[in-house]
């Protein structure tokens, strides 16, 4: 059949090649990321969370970006959709929701943070 040299050829044509976003969405995603952080710091979030594919960028031209942000304690019911209502003013191109990480189920949450990965 195949010898062992065509044969890991072979092996490493068909494993999925990941491809690497370039320098330039990369430096784009990271001054985004930055210019959301400061938005969210100024509402008073404690931590915040998107996805991985987000974040380092591998995901192109995201329409929606999804947050999820964890509110100190004493912050009223509605938190949530107020910041999401101003991070869309603030961010005419992309969709911003955000998701008060307190109001998921834990099973969902747990499901869900395995894909996350930590803004501040």
């Amino acid at each position: 059949m195949f010898d062992k040299s065509a044969n890991k050829q072979l092996a490493k044509g068909l494993k999925e090649k990941k491809r690497r976003p370039s320098w330039l969405a990369r430096y784009n995603r990271k001054r985004l990321i930055e210019k959301l952080r400061r938005e969210l710091e100024k509402n008073k979030v404690l931590h915040a969370w998107a996805h991985q594919d987000f974040l380092s960028a591998v995901e192109k031209k995201p329409s929606t970006i999804i947050i999820y942000a964890e509110f100190p304690k004493e912050s009223e019911e509605g938190i949530a959709h107020r910041v999401d209502g101003e991070m869309d003013k603030q961010f005419s191109k992309f969709k911003v929701n955000i998701i008060d990480v307190n109001s998921l189920l834990p099973t969902i949450k747990e499901s869900i943070f395995k894909e996350l990965a930590q803004i501040f």
